[in-house]
């Protein structure tokens, strides 16, 4: 709350981004009970987006009386790219076409929860890894974040008809293939499949903050090197 409490100085349209983790959902609630608004990211799982909804609700309960703008930021492509890093690994025979929609199977069930849920919360699509973490989300009532290189620059450059796919099923043997054969899987696209204290160490939030380390040693070591110059 110290972090969320300096970087709202910064001004009056200051989003807090707060990872859904089990401390993290601490800290959401109390950022919705100040009405403070908030981006809740990293999440991977329908466990992690009951949570999350749970504690917001909460916090505007028992808060200012002012419900914050919030958005959840469901990272489809990182939770693909560690299916993908997965199956390498283990050598896990598997369909590509499952393993081109299994976060878009996710997020379906993410968005179709929350619209059941109602309320205020929206839902951004984060992570991108390829094009079709654009082009399957198009037409779903979801914000989409992307990177220029290799993503935005492509879909420019493609010039697509713009087609509607989010609302199309992820077909059921498509489903049962992701389920039988990734326990990854079944964990995000299953409720009661990770309790809140797991939510750190579960495989596609790691891949995601061991990312964020990594170039934020990055940036770090850039930093000294530029000291030394001076």
């Amino acid at each position: 709350m110290k972090l969320a409490h300096f970087n709202r100085e910064a001004g009056p349209n200051i989003m807090i981004k707060i990872p859904a983790t089990d401390d993290g959902i601490r800290a959401i609630e109390q950022c919705a009970a100040e009405g403070i608004p908030l981006n809740c990211t990293e999440v991977m799982s329908m466990d992690q987006t009951i949570d999350v909804l749970n504690a917001y609700e909460r916090g505007v309960a028992r808060g200012c009386g002012k419900a914050p703008v919030t958005y959840i930021s469901h990272i489809a492509g990182i939770f693909d790219e560690y299916l993908g890093k997965v199956v390498k690994a283990e050598n896990i025979d598997i369909s590509p076409d499952a393993l081109y929609l299994a976060g878009k199977a996710c997020a379906q069930k993410v968005r179709y929860y929350m619209d059941l849920r109602g309320g205020k919360v929206k839902l951004i699509n984060g992570g991108a890894r390829g094009l079709q973490h654009f082009t399957e989300w198009v037409g779903g009532d979801v914000s989409n974040t992307i990177n220029w290189l290799g993503t935005a620059d492509k879909l420019i450059e493609n010039d697509a008809p713009v087609v509607p796919c989010f609302n199309n099923p992820v077909p059921l043997d498509v489903i049962d293939e992701l389920v039988k054969k990734l326990p990854d899987f079944r964990k995000g696209y299953f409720t009661g499949s990770l309790k809140p204290e797991e939510y750190h160490d579960y495989g596609p939030v790691e891949l995601f903050c061991s990312s964020f380390r990594k170039n934020w040693k990055q940036a770090l070591d850039i930093i000294a090197e530029e000291r030394k110059s001076l």
